[in-house]
């Protein structure tokens, strides 16, 4: 498979990704869990290294189910793309958006506990512009309070002409 490097500096990824937003409940109907891991899995197997979802997919329910599929496989043979500031209300509608710098640390830091990323290694923030309304921030593991501010910063740069492509 082709591979691609996200923005001009950011991690090397596969051209065709996989997107996991209709397998959580909700999304697009029902979803089972068991085919969906086994759809990720297979993705895998195939070449798939870009997992894309949101945390407000299935009200972080998708990065759970991402978990689960990873189990036993290196972490180093994926890239997870996280959407987030999104707010779903407690029905499972649109409630907004909250990219307030206190909120993308909360927003952060329950992703990475869903996803189950944890190592012994400290963080090491590496915020990417790809486009002028998505950052990818990568921070290892667990995030910091410095990782979080990184990736806050970069998202408030965006907001001012010019900045983004």
């Amino acid at each position: 498979m082709r591979v691609v490097t996200l923005g001009r500096t950011g991690p090397a990824v596969g051209a065709v990704g996989l997107g996991c937003m209709g397998m959580s409940p909700g999304i697009y109907g029902p979803s089972d869990d068991a085919e969906s891991v086994a759809t990720i899995r297979a993705a895998i197997e195939a070449g798939i290294t870009l997992l894309d979802t949101g945390d407000f997919y299935g009200m972080g329910h998708n990065e759970m189910l991402i978990r689960r599929a990873l189990e036993g496989v290196p972490r180093s043979r994926v890239v997870i793309s996280v959407k987030f500031g999104a707010i779903r209300n407690p029905a499972g509608g649109w409630g907004g958006y909250d990219c307030r710098p206190q909120a993308v640390k909360n927003f952060l830091a329950y992703t990475l506990r869903r996803l189950g990323t944890r190592s012994s290694e400290p963080p090491t923030p590496r915020t990417t512009v790809t486009r002028r309304d998505m950052i990818v921030a990568e921070f290892g593991p667990q995030p910091t309070e410095a990782a979080c501010d990184g990736a806050i910063s970069s998202k408030r740069s965006l907001a001012r002409p010019g900045h983004g492509r």
